[in-house]
């Protein structure tokens, strides 16, 4: 029976192996700088106490099951995630970041993926 083009075939015909090339997890010091010059009153107003910046590079490499690698992608991501009083993630900015930045880079190799989907597939039968 044939898989139509949104249906997941359950024939397993290889795997996928993902790979952290890259990640870098920085906090700008100028919210906190700030929030200290001013007694920490325009937090009260809104003003983040600080950010959580996230860098990752991904890449995912599809391979048969001879564990010969078909097609290999590669992407970046990039995400920026804030700390304040009352409207952010506090403690869970970094895991919120990480996740984000993650997000973007998967989503440009799915992009990828799914422009190679029918070469992907003869390759793998």
């Amino acid at each position: 029976m044939k898989s139509s083009p949104g249906e997941i075939d359950s024939a397993q015909k290889g795997i996928a192996l993902l790979e952290i090339n890259y990640f870098a997890e920085t906090r700008d010091p100028f919210f906190n700088i700030l929030s200290l010059l001013t007694a920490s009153i325009p937090n009260f107003l809104g003003m983040p106490y600080g950010n959580v910046m996230t860098d990752i590079e991904i890449n995912l490499s599809i391979k048969d099951f001879k564990n010969n690698t078909i097609k290999s992608y590669s992407a970046t991501g990039n995400a920026n995630t804030y700390i304040g009083l009352y409207w952010s993630y506090g403690g869970d900015a970094k895991r919120k970041s990480a996740i984000e930045a993650f997000k973007v880079a998967m989503e440009e190799i799915k992009v990828k993926i799914i422009t190679d989907s029918g070469w992907l597939k003869n390759q793998l039968n």
